[in-house]
């Protein structure tokens, strides 16, 4: 019996490097992506951190922006499915981030003057984004929000699916939210993990990550799309081994690749190219490779890494990078940052020739917390 196929029906996105997935693409082919330079106060001297920003000329400042960029991509997904009113009405709301409004939170409370030891009463709730989406959208279907740190929206996507296939939903909105703050600029600076001369993943000489923001939107449903891309299955899974990384033995890893495959009914030779989680960590990026060397011995299918292109967009990145990859490859082109594999990794960057007319693709994810997930999605 063949899994349940979940069809992607239309997307939208906006990055630092462009306000559609059109832009994005053509920013990355035209090698036109470098991130912005963040000052923080509380950093020390010069206290300024490399950062991937939304700053177009067409997007606002302040609060508003935040808003512009949700209605943004949503609209781009609409269009793109030819969704009906209807439809979209009875649809499910899942959205996935790490910080959903803080960074709106961040400029209420500067307004404020509220002093630090109340902060904590004036944290927001994590439906005020939800609830403005569905006050926009005349949305009517059920609710959910993910915060599972990296692999928010990967894991948003992977439960809309699973509400499609037990029949309570026709249609699903997916959203990736991340949006830059303080709180969490200062946490990766602070844990040293932000790159002090470019984000490298997998190179001998990586030193860490440029963070990034990031929204997108996908519309999801049962209904065929003809020579479209599908979510075929995907699993998700806790590593103990420590909050801020993966086993560097890549145990966890292996075992949530595996059921990944297991439940898309494949055979792991029929991956033909893996979307790497690559953020460019000394730990994080030892502990993929060695998973995914678990997984294929020595037969490990060609790989693509995204994050450098856009930042790491934390909770976004699910689905953030699943557009870009997925939106690339259905164009006929393929979209993957040049890097010098350390000779410590069997690893291979995919280039043109690997890409099949007809294929299964894996997408990892892995975040603070343990949390590891894996995708299976494909045009077959």
């Amino acid at each position: 019996m063949k899994p349940y196929k979940i069809y992607f029906k239309g997307a939208g996105l906006v990055t630092a490097i462009g306000n559609s997935i059109e832009e994005n693409l053509s920013a990355i082919s035209q090698n036109s992506y470098k991130p912005s330079e963040i000052s923080i106060d509380q950093l020390p001297a010069p206290g300024i951190i490399p950062y991937f920003i939304i700053n177009k000329p067409s997007i606002n400042s302040g609060v508003e922006r935040l808003y512009q960029v949700i209605r943004s991509v949503i609209d781009q997904a609409i269009d793109d499915a030819n969704l009906s009113k209807k439809e979209l009405k009875d649809a499910g709301l899942f959205l996935g981030s790490t910080s959903f409004d803080m960074f709106r939170c961040e400029l209420e409370l500067k307004q404020l003057g509220v002093s630090e030891h109340k902060i904590a009463t004036h944290i927001p709730p994590f439906n005020r984004l939800t609830n403005f989406i569905q006050n926009e959208y005349s949305l009517n279907g059920p609710v959910f929000t993910f915060n599972t740190a990296c692999t928010s929206s990967a894991n948003a996507l992977m439960y809309a699916s699973e509400c499609i296939r037990r029949g309570d939903i026709k249609h699903a909105l997916v959203v990736g939210l991340e949006f830059y703050n303080e709180v969490t600029a200062l946490g990766f600076s602070g844990l040293s993990l932000v790159s002090s001369a470019g984000m490298r993943p997998f190179d001998q000489n990586r030193d860490g990550l440029y963070l990034g923001e990031g929204c997108s939107a996908l519309i999801i449903s049962a209904e065929p799309e003809e020579n479209g891309y599908s979510f075929l299955a995907g699993a998700n899974l806790g590593d103990t081994h420590s909050i801020t990384s993966s086993s560097p033995d890549g145990s966890t890893i292996q075992a949530v690749i595996e059921q990944a495959i297991k439940k898309a009914l494949i055979d792991k030779k029929d991956v033909a190219i893996i979307k790497t989680h690559g953020t460019a960590s000394l730990a994080n990026d030892e502990a993929e490779a060695a998973g995914l060397s678990k997984v294929f011995k020595q037969q490990i299918p060609p790989i693509v890494i995204l994050k450098p292109f856009i930042g790491h967009t934390l909770g976004a990145c699910g689905l953030n990078e699943l557009i870009l990859f997925y939106k690339a490859l259905s164009q006929n082109i393929l979209i993957n940052f040049q890097v010098n594999l350390s000779k410590e990794f069997a690893l291979r960057l995919a280039t043109t020739d690997d890409v099949p007319k007809k294929g299964y693709f894996l997408l990892n994810y892995f975040g603070f917390g343990g949390n590891s997930t894996a995708l299976v999605i494909t045009n077959a």
